[in-house]
């Protein structure tokens, strides 16, 4: 999801991936907490700020 916000060259690429991933389960415990789909996080994201405005390259 970082990637398909804050690095522009990657965007079109990780909004494919986050297609073909889907959501994610992920079990936590007996925690409430809950994961994002990463379609609807980036393109949430892209709504509020331009896409690439963090980082000019992308460390790992």
């Amino acid at each position: 999801m970082s990637v398909g916000i804050s690095y522009l060259p990657l965007h079109e690429e990780a909004k494919k991936v986050a297609q073909e991933v889907g959501k994610v389960n992920v079990f936590m415990g007996k925690n409430l907490c809950q994961t994002n789909v990463a379609t609807e996080y980036i393109q949430n994201a892209v709504d509020k700020v331009k896409p690439g405005f963090k980082h000019k390259n992308v460390r790992c």
